[in-house]
Formats: structure tokens, C-alpha cells, sequence
């Protein structure tokens, strides 16, 4: 006896499903190309309600999706004319960076990493060719050091001996 595996199609995956839910089908590709899991991008295009209950429907249901014609033809198409820039900014990159290091559910060496990282892209630290950060000199760090090193004139300051001083002319 030869066993059979029945391979039952996702409503979702439907080309009737498609023709009738196109516009929520191409949100869905177009968060999958902004690169949102298949779960985020589902939640947001369709609603969370429609999610499947169990991983294993959920992600046979993204598999099935993806696995479509319109879907690969849809996301070649439209990944191909999406310029980078509206992928992809520095804003949207700090965004980002700023999402993992204050998240409360990322390991803390993933929130460490992220914050090493924006510190570097925002200029606060700078990596040496080992890389070990260290911290940026400002202008104001430099002024600061500068007035620092100055040299201590108080005792100058209420000398018998010096007033006046700055109103003689030097002898010719």
C-alpha cells in the first residue's frame, strides 16, 4: 500500500481569492517587499483575525501565498520599480536601531549592538580599526579641554604691583 499525502490548497491562495481580495493581496506584497515578515505583513494587509490559530496553518498559509503566480510575478514587478531610497533612508534606519535598543522582548546583546551601532551612525562614538568604540570630540569637548588647560591667572587678579599696567605704553 502507497501512502498519499493530500495536499489541500489555502483558501487564500485561490486565484478566485485573488481576483476578489487584489487590493488587500497587493498590500501584503508590498509590506513583504518593505521587508515585514509574512505574519506582520498578513496582520496588516488583512487583519489579524484572519490569521490561522496554529503556526502550522499560519505558515502553510504564507507558503501557499507566496507560492502563487500573481504573488511572485506581482513582487518581481514591483520590487524591480521601487526605488531603494523608499526602501531604505537614514531616518528610517535610526528608526529601526532605535526599535531594537529600546525593545523590551530583544536579548540585551541585540539592544547592546543596536546602540553601539546608532551611537556610530548618529557620530557620538567612532569604531578604531580593532573595533573598540570610542567617543567623538566635539567642538564643545574641545573648547572645554581648551579653557581647561589654560593657565591659573587668579593670583594676577587684585596685584598691587600690575595696576595700572595695562595703561602704560611700552618705552620706545
Amino acid at each position: 500500500m502507497t501512502a498519499h499525502i493530500e495536499y489541500i490548497k489555502d483558501e487564500f491562495a485561490t486565484d478566485e481569492f485573488i481576483a476578489n481580495n487584489q487590493y488587500f493581496y497587493d498590500k501584503y506584497i508590498d509590506y513583504r517587499i518593505q521587508g515585514f515578515s509574512s505574519q506582520m505583513a498578513f496582520c496588516r494587509a488583512f487583519g489579524a483575525s484572519y490569521l490561522p490559530s496554529s503556526a502550522h496553518e499560519m505558515f502553510h498559509r504564507f507558503e501557499q501565498m507566496e507560492s502563487t503566480s500573481y504573488y511572485v510575478k506581482t513582487f518581481e514587478e514591483k520590487l524591480k520599480a521601487i526605488p531603494v531610497d523608499k526602501l531604505w533612508s537614514d531616518k528610517l534606519s535610526v528608526h529601526e536601531l532605535l526599535s531594537l535598543a529600546r525593545s523590551g522582548v530583544s536579548k540585551c546583546s541585540t539592544r547592546l549592538a543596536a546602540v553601539k551601532e546608532l551611537n556610530v551612525f548618529v557620530g557620538i562614538t567612532v569604531e578604531n580599526e580593532s573595533g573598540r568604540s570610542k567617543a567623538v570630540k566635539t567642538l564643545d569637548d574641545f573648547y572645554s579641554d581648551n579653557t581647561k588647560s589654560k593657565p591659573d591667572t587668579s593670583s594676577l587678579e587684585n596685584n598691587p604691583s600690575l595696576e595700572g599696567a595695562a595703561d602704560q605704553k611700552p618705552a620706545n
